[in-house]
């Protein structure tokens, strides 16, 4: 059986006391902008949702390798992803995402 690619919600929280966490169980991701640390937060918390078997020790190594071999173009790609997730997710909320999909999918019959 085929891995079945689970789609994350990602939603800001300036509020958590943590720079990031990644929810299993809601299939979410949060992120609070105001801890710093933006671009290794979320590649930290990527890691977690591609590798959640991996012990936290583990996922600081590898988001700190990765971190320092992105380039500008990569970290300003990654913030950018971050924003139309997020934007995505409050139409979402706003429309409901069963009619906003059907209403995107209309533009391309």
């Amino acid at each position: 059986m085929a891995n079945r690619k689970i789609a994350y919600k990602y939603r800001l929280d300036t509020k958590m006391k943590w720079y990031g966490y990644c929810d299993f169980e809601n299939t979410e991701i949060k992120i609070n902008p105001t801890r710093g640390g933006l671009i290794n937060t979320i590649v930290h918390e990527e890691i977690h949702r591609k590798h959640p078997s991996w012990s936290e020790k583990k996922v600081i190594e590898e988001s700190k390798k990765v971190e320092c071999r992105m380039t500008i173009k990569q970290s300003r790609d990654l913030l950018d992803d971050l924003i139309n997730k997020i934007n995505l997710n409050k139409i979402y909320e706003l429309k409901g995402e069963k009619e906003f999909l059907e209403s995107q999918s209309e533009k391309y019959e």
